[in-house]
């Protein structure tokens, strides 16, 4: 989430920590704002915090793929 918010905000590839990934992020950049980018990485953040909880790993992912598809359009 990082990259794909330094590549919306600046552009520039070689400020990326996966510049591997620089098209793929490129992409996914088109579709989602920058505010969804920042929405999406809190999200992430607390869903890590909860692991902590032993949460149902198969709830956990499906969880997060519907919060990506639905803000990045995959």
């Amino acid at each position: 989430m990082r990259d794909l918010a330094v590549l919306k905000i600046t552009g520039r590839q070689a400020l990326l920590i996966n510049a591997d990934l620089a098209e793929n992020l490129a992409r996914l950049g088109k579709s989602a704002d920058l505010q969804g980018i920042i929405d999406i990485y809190k999200e992430l953040g607390f869903i890590k915090t909860m692991m902590l909880f032993n949460l149902n790993k198969s709830l956990t992912w499906n969880y997060t793929s519907s919060l990506l598809r639905k803000e990045l359009v995959l």
